[in-house]
């Protein structure tokens, strides 16, 4: 199938879920001089939205890192099953007002972060094979999302596309940068191998949402609900 040939865009492989994941992952790691040898392949052709991504979870890390860390001590005391993932991210972003099981733009930014940083500390502490864990558990929470509330929510990649310029044109207004200041990917070849208190658990809910927080260049939840 070509991609026109897909009624929805989050149906085309090259767009999965699990590339995005993986792509910002090795990433990640990569900005901290690490590596994921095992990473699986990244889907080619979705350099764009990679990189969108990327920008996004560049900006939402720079404004909840210490929650986020915070965050991720939930996952240090137990061993790794999904189970035990999706109880301490199953709130994460989501605001009275989301119907069940949504999965905006923003919460799927912050949980892509999230997974970054974590493993970023996995790959310190030589636990390899939790970085694997961490990648699959985050893109089948994400993934099993998209497809149940996608359709009715009237979200795409293109929307999220569209999403990501209005972030930089914002930015950008503000004096910032024309988009995030960070490194370039990893070359195709190198990305191949390369219990939160209730405060602050509310903050990251609508941190998520805003995707840079209450009073910040984005127009906060109207821009995240908006597509």
């Amino acid at each position: 199938m070509t991609q026109q040939e897909y009624e929805h865009d989050w149906e085309d492989p090259r767009l999965a879920v699990e590339g995005f994941v993986t792509d910002y992952i090795v990433w990640r790691l990569a900005r901290d001089n690490l590596e994921w040898y095992e990473a699986p392949d990244i889907p080619e052709n979705a350099e764009i939205e990679h990189q969108a991504m990327r920008d996004m979870c560049v900006v939402f890390e720079s404004r909840n890192s210490n929650d986020l860390i915070v965050l991720s001590d939930d996952l240090k005391s137990d061993s790794l099953t999904y189970a035990r993932f999706c109880e301490v991210v199953e709130e994460f972003g989501k605001s009275a007002t989301d119907i069940p099981s949504e999965m905006t733009y923003g919460r799927m930014v912050g949980l892509i972060t999230f997974a970054g940083l974590i493993c970023v500390d996995k790959a310190r502490n030589n636990e390899r094979r939790d970085i694997g864990l961490v990648a699959l558990y985050t893109s089948k929470f994400i993934e099993s999302r998209i497809k149940l509330t996608w359709v009715d929510s009237m979200r795409s990649w293109s929307l999220f596309l569209d999403m990501h310029r209005q972030v930089v044109a914002r930015l950008s207004s503000s004096r910032a940068p024309s988009r995030p200041s960070v490194p370039s990917a990893p070359s195709s070849s190198s990305s191949r191998r390369h219990s939160l208190l209730p405060s602050r658990r509310s903050s990251l809910i609508l941190a998520a949402v805003s995707i840079v927080g209450v009073g910040a260049i984005v127009a906060g939840r109207a821009l995240m609900k908006g597509h």
